[in-house]
């Protein structure tokens, strides 16, 4: 992930920065759940290559790359769904990355309580539309 291509990929900047931050620590402190960690970077592979085929090709028509889109987006959305369940799940482990309160707050916008924007959606929505 330190060689991830974040400026190529902006839609997925931070799915990968969350992923990034999680599965050193999972893999360090909680060995016995990396059939977990190995889940959610096979999950992220997939949607990056989703995203990857639409951006690194030269060889399908117009019609194709909009299906494509349609279908990485839609995707996207499912990915960014099962991520936030995925980063409750983890929360319960009390990993040290975690401890920090910004990158908690990063991981799970959600915690500041009821009401309160999912603030990587909204990032999302504002930067990529």
């Amino acid at each position: 992930m330190k060689r991830f291509p974040y400026e190529d990929f902006p839609e997925l900047k931070v799915v990968a920065r969350k992923i990034e931050l999680l599965l050193p620590s999972l893999f360090e402190e909680f060995p016995e759940k990396n059939e977990k960690g190995i889940e959610m970077a096979k999950d992220f592979w997939k949607i990056f290559c989703r995203f990857l085929r639409i951006k690194k090709n030269d060889y399908v028509d117009s019609e194709r790359l909009e299906y494509w889109e349609k279908v990485a987006a839609e995707d996207l959305k499912k990915y960014r769904d099962k991520l936030k369940e995925d980063i409750k799940d983890l929360k319960e482990l009390e990993m040290s990355v975690t401890e920090d309160p910004m990158i908690e707050l990063f991981l799970s916008p959600e915690s500041l309580g009821p009401g309160s924007e999912d603030m990587s959606e909204s990032v999302d929505k504002v930067v990529y539309g």
